[in-house]
């Protein structure tokens, strides 16, 4: 059968597509974990610049070189501490504690930094804690990281998709051939948990972009609040997402199928210039009014003038919702 045959596809898909994903949320975890180990860390009585050291170390060092930011990069600065130079980006908008000035760390002057774990994570004005974090510092990774998150989104929807269509017991084109059947005229007392779990299945994927779009939207915010929720924010545009999804898809194929006519449309003509895209044919409607509607990719080269289609239509106006032949389609 197809439909085992398709989940099985889409579950293989779902989890290698997921292995980006599942790195990516890794990563964002421990940046998460070791920021929050380094916002509690205390200062150190005797500062190191061990690799281990789980306090803060400040050293007073000198600023031997500055690099402006612009509106894509951060400034930088070159810190000279016991003859070695290290050289470092820095975020002054990301702390309350500090005023940014034009430019904060002048080549030639005196900083405060802060050390933690053998990197410079903070840079501050002289003889205090300093409060500045660098691209050093573990809640510097989060921004990328909430981006590339992203990369959980394909996966998330293969492995769904997998599971719904495993569940549906029937496609879209089977639902309304059932339909049909049973029912040759509307209105049709379709099953709606059939029809929710068959619309779930094989309607709602278009929502994976909007999936994407409403994660982007809520970086906006959580660039001010904490990038730290982002997982929560993907997750809570999906249920938002895909839940109104669902229920637009269910109404709709509901609809669809319990109230639409079954007709035969005679194909009049074809609009010239057609592209494998899509195929524009002109009919006559039972009102007498001539419409047009058009036919997925498949009908490419396959339907010509004269060719008769089966259709759901409008009861009353005989419009096509939505053609039910499959092509090719003979005279």
């Amino acid at each position: 059968m197809r439909r085992p045959k398709l989940a099985r596809g889409l579950l293989i898909a779902g989890a290698l597509g997921s292995i980006p994903g599942a790195i990516v949320g890794a990563f964002f975890a421990a940046s998460v974990a070791d920021a929050d180990v380094l916002q509690a860390a205390p200062l150190c009585a005797t500062p190191t610049l061990a690799a281990d050291s789980s306090c803060v170390s400040v050293f007073q060092a000198q600023i031997i070189d500055h690099t402006p930011g612009s509106s894509k990069f951060l400034p930088e600065v070159t810190v000279s501490l016991n003859g070695s130079t290290t050289e470092v980006a820095y975020d002054c908008f990301a702390t309350t504690d500090y005023v940014c000035a034009p430019n904060p760390f002048p080549a030639g002057s005196q900083a405060s930094t802060g050390w933690w774990r053998g990197s410079l994570v903070y840079l501050g004005r002289p003889d205090t804690r300093p409060q500045v974090p660098t691209n050093k510092a573990p809640a510097e990774n989060l921004p990328p990281l909430a981006f590339f998150l992203l990369l959980a989104i394909p996966g998330v929807c293969l492995l769904l998709g997998a599971l719904l269509v495993w569940l549906a017991p029937m496609n879209v084109s089977e639902l309304i051939q059932s339909a049909l059947r049973q029912w040759p005229d509307p209105p049709r007392p379709v099953e709606p948990k059939t029809v929710l779990s068959v619309a779930a299945a094989y309607q709602i994927w278009p929502a994976a972009v909007l999936w994407v779009i409403a994660y982007c939207a809520a970086m906006v915010p959580l660039v001010r609040f904490g990038l730290r929720w982002a997982p929560i924010a993907l997750v809570i545009t999906f249920a938002i997402v895909f839940g109104g999804a669902i229920v637009i898809c269910w109404l709709r194929l509901w609809w669809l199928v319990r109230d639409s006519a079954r007709q035969t449309i005679m194909v009049e003509a074809i609009e010239p210039g057609q592209s494998r895209g899509s195929t524009k044919v002109w009919y006559h409607r039972v009102d007498g009014e001539r419409a047009s509607t058009s036919l997925g990719p498949g009908w490419y080269r396959h339907v010509q003038e004269g060719d008769r289609l089966d259709a759901l239509t409008n009861p009353t106006s005989g419009s096509v919702r939505m053609v039910i032949s499959a092509p090719p389609v003979q005279a």
